[in-house]
Order: structure tokens, then sequence, then C-alpha cells
């Protein structure tokens, strides 16, 4: 795992300029800030051109509370996987996993709201759907009648560097293509016009390569996301 001060030392030493330190970092100028800026926007290239990398997805857990069937996501949530929730088995509340499978808001707004409503603190029954609320959160029903776990699968926005001992969001095996970006910039400051063009051009390419190695033809990362009608 590369740290920020060690991937800038590593452009740095191509143009043998001088190196970073703990001590230097945050008040460079010149090639060392244009190296540091350099970084953050491949990074931002990288996670803007597609956003389900394998070394982006996480986790989710969130413990219900009796009665309430809306909850916001996590902090830096980008997008979820609708068909990856579940509720966890409990030995105390004699429950096993059971999936649960997505329907669109509007279904549970006619279907199911008033009475998940109705019920208020005490919750109505066993979640069996999950959806997606008006803001920037889920929602199940019917409302929670104990304090079930639910756990599922999202993608998370990166951790974008900024003290010296960060370490980047992306594998080290495909820092080689972030190393292309920052040498583009390099060279740009240098008017190496000719130069920058051939880093671009490389970058691009290796971003192209890390999209078929990383994602290729699976229909997971093509998944837009949205949740669609549930068949009954």
């Amino acid at each position: 795992m590369t740290t920020y001060m060690d991937f800038c030392n590593q452009i740095i030493k191509r143009v043998n300029e001088v190196q970073l330190s703990d001590t230097t970092f945050d008040d460079v100028i010149g090639v060392q800030a244009v190296i540091k800026d350099a970084v953050i926007d491949g990074l931002n290239k990288i996670f803007q051109t597609k956003y389900k990398w394998p070394f982006s997805a996480v986790t989710g857990t969130q413990l219900m509370t009796i009665g309430t069937q809306e909850y916001p996501w996590p902090d830096r949530f980008q997008s979820v996987d609708w068909a990856s929730f579940q509720v966890q088995k409990d030995v105390a509340l004699a429950i096993n996993d059971r999936h649960l499978p997505a329907i669109q808001r509007e279904e549970w707004y006619e279907r199911f709201r008033d009475n998940d409503f109705d019920a208020g603190a005490d919750g109505r029954n066993f979640p069996q759907f999950v959806f997606s609320n008006h803001g920037m959160g889920w929602g199940l029903t019917p409302s929670p009648n104990k304090a079930y776990t639910i756990k599922f699968k999202y993608w998370a926005n990166p951790l974008m560097p900024i003290e010296f001992d960060d370490v980047l969001p992306i594998p080290a095996e495909f820092e080689p293509v972030l190393v292309q970006n920052c040498l583009m910039h390099m060279y740009t400051f240098y008017d190496n016009n000719e130069r920058s063009t051939i880093a671009e051009t490389r970058f691009e390419k290796g971003l192209k390569d890390m999209v078929v190695v990383l994602l290729g033809n699976n229909w997971e990362h093509a998944y837009d996301g949205r949740v669609y009608p549930h068949q009954f």
C-alpha cells in the first residue's frame, strides 16, 4: 500500500527534483505542488470513469429500530446492489438468514405505507421487501417489529489522500496508470507538449485496461441500480 508522499516522490524522482518529506509536504510549490494536484486529478478521473470498481465495494449493516421503516445510507455511499439485502440470522430472535427483494417506492406508497405508518412505534411484522426512499436512503416493509439486523452490499466514494501518510485508494498494481496522469501534468508544467500528449494517451489506455481487467463484461457491474417492480 503506497502513501501519498511516497507516490509523489516516485514521480518527482523521474525529473531529478527535490524529494518531499513529512515536514515539507504541506507547503511545497512548483513541480512538487503540481505532482500533488496531479495525483488527486488522476484519482478523480479513475473514480469518475467507473464507480463500481471491486476495490470500492463495501458491506453495510443496519440494526433496525422497532417501528422505523426508513434509514439513511452509510457515509461515503455511492451506489447499492439492490439484490444484496438480507436479514441476518439471529438466534435470540429465532430467525434465519432471509433475502429481501426490492420493490419500487411507488409500490410501497400504494400498498404498504399506510399500514406501516398506522403500526407506529410497535412496528408491523417481519420485513419482506426493501425500497429506495424519497431522499438519500432506503426503506423496508413491513415496518420491523423487532430489532433485526440487515446486511447489504454497496459501493463507497473513495477517501482521497490529504496527509503525507494517507494511503492511495487504488490497488498497487494499477498505480502505473496514475503515474501516466502525473507525468502528463508534469510535462505540461515543463511546456513539453509532445511528452505530455504521450503520457495522456498512455493514461487513457491504462484506464481502459483497468475497466477490462476489473469489470470486463460482468453484468453485475453493468447493473444500473434502479429498482424494478416486484412480481407477485
